[in-house]
This record gives structure tokens, C-alpha cells and sequence, in this order.
């Protein structure tokens, strides 16, 4: 930026005193830098008024630099003193003089308050990499995430930081006046008017998927965070209500009740940040048990929580993060659709969707005979408050499992930590290889695990306002059964 007042930059091979000088004539305190172009540290000094004649001591300004507003800088190679002022020959710069106004990367920060540090202090020490303009790699520029956005997006009041990745997600939620559904107070069935809104209980738990991530951050952090938004107050008044009479969408997110509701109720400054969800009982018009709908990759997504959004609060959360799944770029089986498979440990896996991922191996083991018992099980997490006492465990696949060939398979070795496991559903386990379709997909093939977590694209929203890598969505179309009533 320029700075039409008289002032001028000092940057100093040495720090100083500054109380050596009145300290009227500063409008910061010395503040002391590293990567300042220069390969020793250097000091910068802000004058907001000329220079009078009493500034009361000597200082060497062997080594000096000063920038004019040409972007030349002069070179001080003499002994100069500051007894009587800054010299005449130095002031002609001081009308006018390029500030920080170097952005190598394009984001809106000066390169001198982008201090690549990895952690961030302030707008003016940024933390960030003044050559990459989203530093923490999240989809959103680091300028945006320190200053918010030119169209009035408060991203950094809502948390937003440039050296750790953040996702937004904004949650409108459908009335429904007319649909059966179960009410865990009272019990039993209901078709009392209710709405489908996700509880705080519910956000707490995606955040909580998220902030447990094997995912490395600039600022030294491991972890995403992700800022929800389901109407909850101050800078989050998005989330809202839709009125609606049976809570279905009449179709999916290509539909144009989506896009219509989408217009009507998703802030246009919003697009290119936040990912859009609608929360509904069902949508094409109720035709389908379906959990979710979303975009492979994408910014919009539906959670269909038909009667359990009540009673199964933790499959609302665990919908979410596989829709949201989809969205990053993620499939049924990781990097492919082949579902089901025993060793791909992740809510993005219709095995794990609903019971939450795997910690022990366990499944049915020896004796699998019974065809809809599962090879590897989710583990619960014990929590009282739920209406079933347990809920899932929801995270994304790590990578960590080895390959298994459907038409060699070692059942004493099994998926995971050699627990032994009936591949072929004989009723016992067996000296010799076995083959079997342990996914159920009529096809003989090797099944693979694949690192979800590494392999997340961010870039979704910023795809849809037309300013990401442009990978073009395609539908993703969740057809889970939802979990039965606990007997």
C-alpha cells in the first residue's frame, strides 16, 4: 500500500534503543524480523512525522536501507549520524513510499507481514508463506482466513486460521409436519411436528472426527478443524430453518427443489467456502430409504435421517461425515466404488457407516457361517445419554490394512493382527488358502485399504465459485439401509 503522510522505513543492520529517541516521533514499537529479503535481522522503524533536530543521540546507519515508493532502495554505505535529524538527501523519499507492498503469492498479505513462521500472531505477522498462497493447503487463501473475504465473509472470526486447515459447513434443516419418526422420550413412534436440525450433541461429534486426524498443519498442530454452522448464534445465524409440510426434497442435489432452497437460504458471499447441506426425512419424494445424497467432489450434500434422526443421533454424524466424504473426493471404497470391503476401515464403507470403524479386528471369526454376520465389526463408544448407550465410532480409513485377494485368502490371518477369520463362511477356519467374494460384488478381485486422510481434496467449494483445481462432480448416491430400533 502506498502512504501519502511523511514517513519513512528504516531497515537496520542491527537493532536499537529505542528509548534512546522521543517516542513521539513512532507509531509502532521496534519490532524486529527474520526473512525480510535480507540474510541478516533486521529492524524496521516507523516515523510518522519529520524528523526534528532533537532526537538526542547518535546511531550508526552503516548498512542501512531505505525503499522509496519506486520499489529503489538506497543503499547507506557512510558513518551517519541521527544528531541532528535524518539527512536532507534522505528526506525526498518521505512524501510518498511503498509500504509492505510486495504480494509475490496473490492473497491479499504483504510478504513483509507474511513472516513464514507457522504460526500466526497477527494480521502483520502472519505466520504464513509469502511465495504459497494458502499456506495450510485447505482450499481457502491465506488472505481470506486472516483479513475474511472481499465480499464481508468473517472467516477469521468464525475460527478460521491460514496455518491450520478449516472446512465450513453451513446445515439448513427441512420442517416436517407429517412424517413417522421415533421420539426417544417418549418411547415410540410419533408423528408429531418436528424438524430435522442437527443437535449440538451432533456437531460436537463430526469436530471431533475431524480434530483427531493424522493430518499435519503448518502451525505444528495435527488435525482439521471443522466449522459448522446449524444457526447456533452470533457469527453463525446461516444454519437455518426451511418450512416444509413432509421434510422430503423432491429430488437430489442436481434437483431444483435443492437448488431452490439452496438459492433461497445459502448466502451468496458464501459460495467458494462453505460446503451446503440440507437435512431432510427423505428425498425423491420419499421414494428412497437412502441416507445421503452428495457431489463427488463438491460443496453440496443432503442427510436424510428419516425416522432415526432422534434415536440415532450419532448416525446423523456419522451421515455427515461420509456425505461430507464425498464431497473431499472420497468414495465407498476410497479411491474407487467397490464397497464393502472388509479392510477398508472407514465411515465412507457401508459396513461402517452406521457402527462406526474398527479398533480391534474383531468380527465373527471362525465361524462366519451365518451369511449376515459381518467379517470385521465396528467398535462402539460407550455413552450413557444415548437412547442405545453406545455410539459410533466415525473416522476416516488410515491406509494401515493389507491387501486381500479374493482368490487367495489366508484365513489365519484374517483382515488385520492375524485374528482368524472365516473368509469362506464354512463354519470353521481352514489349513489352506480359500477364495471368496468377501464383498459380496459378484466380481474375484484384490480389495485394498486406501489413506483417506491423505488424500483429501479441499478444494470443492472453492471449485463451485469457479476458482479451484475444477474437478467436475459427479453424484454420489448413498443407499445404505438406515439402522433398525435396538431390540
Amino acid at each position: 500500500m502506498r502512504v501519502h503522510v511523511p514517513t519513512v522505513i528504516l531497515l537496520l543492520s542491527k537493532p536499537i534503543e529505542l528509548a534512546a529517541y522521543p517516542s513521539e516521533l513512532f507509531v509502532d514499537n521496534l519490532v524486529s524480523t527474520k526473512n525480510a529479503g535480507w540474510s541478516s535481522e533486521f529492524a524496521y522503524i516507523l516515523a510518522s512525522r519529520n524528523i526534528s533536530n532533537d532526537v538526542g543521540s547518535n546511531f550508526s546507519l552503516i548498512g542501512a536501507q531505505v525503499v522509496a515508493a519506486d520499489d529503489k532502495s538506497t543503499l547507506l554505505s557512510e558513518e551517519t549520524t541521527l544528531s541532528q535529524g535524518l539527512p536532507v538527501w534522505l528526506l525526498f523519499i518521505a512524501a510518498e513510499i511503498t509500504l509492505c507492498s510486495k504480494d509475490s503469492d496473490n492473497d491479499r498479505l504483504s510478504d513483509c507481514h507474511e513472516t513464514n513462521t507457522g504460526l500466526f500472531v497477527s494480521a502483520s505477522d502472519t505466520g504464513t508463506d509469502p511465495n504459497n498462497a494458502d499456506t495450510d493447503g485447505d482450499g481457502i487463501l491465506d488472505g481470506d482466513e486472516v483479513l475474511g473475504t472481499v465480499a464481508g465473509l468473517d472467516l477469521p472470526g468464525m475460527g478460521a486460521s491460514p496455518v491450520k486447515k478449516t472446512i465450513f459447513m453451513e446445515y439448513d434443516w427441512l420442517s416436517d409436519d407429517t412424517q413417522t419418526w421415533y421420539d426417544s422420550s417418549a418411547a415410540a413412534y410419533s408423528n408429531a411436528p418436528h424438524n430435522h436440525r442437527p443437535t449440538a450433541a451432533v456437531a460436537g461429534w463430526v469436530e471431533e472426527a475431524f480434530a483427531n486426524a493424522p493430518v499435519n498443519n503448518p502451525d505444528g498442530s495435527t488435525g482439521i478443524q471443522i466449522i459448522q454452522d446449524y444457526g447456533q448464534g452470533g457469527l453463525f445465524t446461516g444454519g437455518n430453518e426451511i418450512a416444509d409440510t413432509d421434510g422430503n426434497l423432491t429430488e437430489d442435489v442436481f434437483g431444483n427443489d435443492f437448488i431452490t432452497k439452496r438459492s433461497n437460504n445459502f448466502a451468496a458471499n458464501r459460495i467458494g467456502y462453505f460446503h451446503y447441506t440440507i437435512f431432510a426425512h427423505k428425498y425423491n419424494n420419499g421414494l428412497t430409504e437412502s441416507s445421503g445424497y452428495a457431489e463427488l467432489p463438491g460443496d453440496d450434500l443432503i442427510v436424510t435421517s428419516n425416522w432415526w434422526v432422534d434415536y440415532y443421533p450419532d448416525a446423523v454424524a456419522s451421515t455427515i461425515v461420509h456425505e461430507l466424504g464425498h464431497n473431499l473426493n472420497i468414495r465407498h471404497g476410497g479411491n474407487v466404488d467397490t464397497n464393502n470391503k472388509p479392510n477398508y476401515n472407514s465411515v465412507m464403507n457401508y459396513d461402517f457407516q452406521f457402527a462406526g470403524i474398527d479398533t480391534d479386528c474383531g468380527g465373527c471369526g471362525p465361524d462366519c457361517s451365518d451369511a449376515v454376520d459381518k467379517f470385521i465389526t465396528g467398535d462402539a463408544i460407550a455413552d450413557a445419554g444415548l437412547p442405545v448407550g453406545t455410539r459410533a465410532r466415525i473416522d476416516f480409513s488410515r491406509g494401515l490394512r493389507a491387501d486381500l485377494d479374493e482368490a487367495s485368502l489366508d484365513e489365519s490371518v484374517g483382515v488385520c493382527s492375524n485374528v482368524a477369520l472365516d473368509f469362506n463362511r464354512s463354519g470353521a477356519i481352514d489349513a489352506g488358502l480359500v477364495a471368496a467374494d468377501i464383498n459380496n460384488d459378484g466380481v474375484s478381485e484384490t480389495l485394498s485399504d486406501y489413506d483417506d486422510w491423505s488424500n483429501i481434496y479441499y478444494d470443492g467449494p472453492a471449485d463451485a465459485a469457479g476458482a479451484g483445481a475444477g474437478l467436475r462432480s459427479k453424484p454420489s448416491v448413498c443407499d445404505n439401509a438406515p439402522p433398525r430400533l435396538a431390540d
